[in-house]
């Protein structure tokens, strides 16, 4: 199986399992600390990022419901 085809069942298999993949520009400075902050607390990218959002969503919900 070639590196591509890799990839491919991969990808695949990622979409099937519900997840969705994200590429977006940011800005120097925003790249840096999301290196420097995963670094300190040894952890990945996406994990900092997906705790982050879920959260941030979970707070929202909390505010909206005691309004």
């Amino acid at each position: 199986m070639t590196t591509t085809e890799r990839q491919s069942r991969y990808r695949a298999k990622r979409r099937i399992n519900g997840d969705k993949r994200l590429s977006i520009w940011v800005k120097k400075d925003v790249a840096d600390a999301l290196s420097d902050v995963t670094k300190y607390l040894g952890v990945t990218q996406r994990h900092l990022i997906e705790k982050l959002l879920l959260r941030a969503i979970t707070i929202l919900k909390s505010k909206q419901q005691s309004v």
